[in-house]
Formats: structure tokens, C-alpha cells, sequence
């Protein structure tokens, strides 16, 4: 049983990582408005993503 926690887990913190949120908030916003939010919006969306994680490793935010 311990193997299936782990697994459920594992799985629990990749759905609530951060570049995985941002996966679905970008999908979600296409599916809303697929005339509307193009390709060229998902790279400005995945662009904050990165630029947000390396402003944070800048100011050493990063906490694990």
C-alpha cells in the first residue's frame, strides 16, 4: 500500500505544479476562446511562465 500513496502522491504534486497550471489555464483560455486566444498567446503565457521562474531564482525566492 505504501507504493500506492506514493503514486498518488507523485501524481497530486505534478497536478498542482506550476508549470502544469499554467498548461491548463493556457488550454482553458483557447477552449473558452479558440478564434480569440492563438498560438501566439500561449507563447506570451509560457514566456511569463519562464521569465517568472527566473526573476525568482534571482531573488533567491525559490523555497523548497
Amino acid at each position: 500500500m505504501k507504493w500506492l500513496k506514493n503514486f498518488i502522491s507523485d501524481i497530486m504534486s505534478r497536478a498542482t505544479s506550476r508549470k502544469f497550471l499554467v498548461l491548463l489555464l493556457a488550454v482553458g483560455l483557447h477552449l473558452n476562446n479558440p478564434i480569440g486566444f492563438t498560438g501566439d498567446n500561449l507563447v506570451w503565457v509560457f514566456g511569463a511562465f519562464i521569465g517568472f521562474n527566473v526573476l525568482e531564482k534571482f531573488t533567491g525566492v525559490v523555497q523548497k
